[in-house]
């Protein structure tokens, strides 16, 4: 299980105040209780009756209106996209009455239910259905109470629709994955329920056994709205953004093993030096590694004057990253409160307030392109590289563990190994470079693409959403691989601590042994609770599991030092 804020237990849904921390409570927990304040509803409620207002009004228009009067400026200020009329290149198609608006509602959630490939995670759902119900309690999406507040019992309830990963460009929004989410809603796709999948009648039947209404009948706009937005890709974007922090202070973890493991020297991460650093990443990042190994006698034992990059140059490459986080951090939470829908709505008021440049004071619909998903999608690919950077990196400390050429003295491939019977943790280093390569394929940025959909109305897309599964895939693979460098890492201080005899690979040399530093020391003690040092040759694979599920389930105050206890720093 990945870890969440535990001391969020209750999320006010309000359409502007979502935290990234608050998603991931929801997404991993399903006891956090979602509240949706009655102002904001009955806000939602006034907006829906003025949308159905404008809506008689539109079709009142169309009736009574010679053709020729119809293709006038008149034509545009009535209608409302996607409401009144048509979607896409079907925007000049023009409805007849309110019964039509509805069953398009129904009949859009039906035919964009195209997605394809592997479902989405629950947590990854659950994520998406609590930013999707922010966007709509905005009171900007035109949609009643009602749709809300099922959203809300579908999480409470545990109801997880099944949602396919692929099928999105990332505008208008996430529209296919989100129809499978709408049509679950709607009591007509196919939703798990306490670990069972169920579709279509059984579906309707397991939501009346558990006390929520078998089917959902749409009003205007209310599919348009539900489909209409960047909850996925932000979904997405916001569990690896709080991951990624996570595993930062990870890799300046194993960073600072390897340091002491190889006898490197403390002056790059000198208090002198960081005042010389460019950013404030790169300040935290040396403080950490300071803090971990403080009192370690292994430092600074060895006769070359400076370590190779990967170990001199952590601040400077763990520091970017942590900026780049920074960066995601900060636009993925203004995207989780962002009104991720079109049209959008506003009162009489807000327009007289603020009158359009088109004059129209009765038009109370703007059509707009928030449902856009280039934030995210820019956003998510300059993440998806600083992770890449730092699996890289990590990779080439593990490949110094191992050489017999680097590791100042300790035995090839990290195993005593008199008889040559045994290969060690070789393979581990093996795998690494793989993940590293793939990495280095998935950071290709998908920002930068754009193939036109509905017939070249949607001229520019994001494929935001695979940005956003691309970074999250980045960042699985450098969670194995800083798996990879911990396990070689303790592996060799092990070695250096005395809880492993070995024999020097170059006759007559001396073995370099002592303490480790406060945190490194408390951290070395943990990861043996679950895994015993190599003595003689098992799977690794088993292994690599273990450190990766200790990594994302041990809090990380318990060894990172006295930094980790003052307040935090929010990315």
């Amino acid at each position: 299980m990945r870890a969440y804020p535990e001391e969020i237990r209750k999320v006010r849904v309000d359409g502007q105040s979502l935290t990234i921390p608050q998603v991931v409570a929801v997404a991993r927990n399903p006891a956090v209780k979602i509240l949706c304040p009655p102002p904001r509803l009955n806000a939602l409620k006034k907006m829906h009756l003025r949308v159905i207002q404008k809506c008689e009004e539109a079709f009142d228009f169309y009736t009574h209106t010679p053709d020729d009067e119809k293709r006038g400026v008149l034509m545009r200020e009535k209608s409302i996209y996607g409401v009144t009329t048509g979607f896409g290149a079907m925007k000049k198609t023009y409805l007849k009455s309110l019964k039509d608006a509805e069953a398009l509602q129904k009949q859009l959630v039906i035919s964009h239910a195209a997605g394809v490939g592997e479902k989405f995670t629950i947590e990854e759902v659950r994520a998406l259905m609590l930013i999707r119900m922010n966007t709509l309690m905005s009171g900007k999406c035109g949609v009643r109470p009602e749709v809300v507040e099922r959203l809300q019992k579908m999480l409470q309830m545990g109801i997880h629709p099944e949602i396919p990963s692929q099928g999105s460009v990332g505008a208008s929004g996430d529209l296919a994955p989100l129809s499978h989410l709408a049509l679950a809603f709607i009591g007509e796709g196919e939703a798990r329920v306490q670990g069972k999948v169920y579709a279509g009648r059984a579906l309707q039947k397991k939501f009346k056994s558990l006390g929520l209404e078998p089917t959902f009948s749409l009003q205007v706009k209310e599919g348009l709205a539900l489909v209409n937005g960047t909850a996925v890709m932000t979904a997405i974007a916001a569990l690896t953004c709080y991951d990624a922090e996570r595993l930062l202070q990870y890799a300046d973890l194993s960073g600072a093993m390897t340091l002491e493991a190889t006898l490197g020297s403390t002056r790059p991460f000198d208090e002198l030096a960081e005042k010389t650093f460019a950013t404030g990443g790169q300040k935290e990042s040396a403080r950490r590694v300071r803090h971990l190994i403080r009192g370690s006698q292994l430092v600074n034992r060895k006769e070359a004057v400076h370590d190779v990059y990967s170990i001199r140059c952590i601040p400077q490459v763990h520091g970017t990253v942590r900026e780049a986080l920074r960066f995601a951090r900060f636009l993925v939470e203004k995207e989780l409160n962002a009104i991720s829908d079109d049209p959008i709505f506003f009162t009489e008021e807000e327009i007289r307030q603020h009158p359009p440049i088109d004059g129209w004071l009765t038009r109370l619909h703007f059509e707009v392109g928030n449902f856009h998903g280039q934030m995210v999608s820019l956003t998510m690919d300059t993440l998806g590289i600083a992770l890449t950077t730092l699996g890289a990196i990590s990779e080439r400390r593990i490949q110094l563990l191992l050489d017999k050429n680097f590791n100042e003295g300790l035995p090839p491939n990290l195993i005593h190994n008199p008889e040559g019977l045994y290969s060690g943790l070789m393979l581990a280093q093996y795998t690494a470079a793989s993940l590293v390569s793939e990495n280095k394929i998935l950071a290709h940025p998908a920002s930068v693409d754009s193939i036109p959909t509905s017939a070249g109305m949607e001229d520019y897309v994001s494929m935001g959403t695979i940005s956003a599964r691309k970074a999250r895939k980045i960042l699985e693979n450098v969670e194995h691989i800083l798996a990879i460098e911990l396990l070689c890492a303790s592996q060799a201080l092990s070695f250096r601590t005395g809880e492993l005899d070995w024999k020097p690979p170059d006759p007559g040399a001396g073995k370099t042994m002592g303490q480790a530093g406060q945190g490194t020391t408390t951290a070395l003690k943990a990861i043996r609770k679950v895994l015993p040092p190599l003595i003689a040759d098992r799977r690794l694979d088993e292994d690599i599991h273990k450190i990766r599920q200790w990594m994302l389930s041990t809090p990380l105050t318990s060894f990172l030092g006295p930094s980790s206890r003052r307040k935090r720093q929010k990315l």
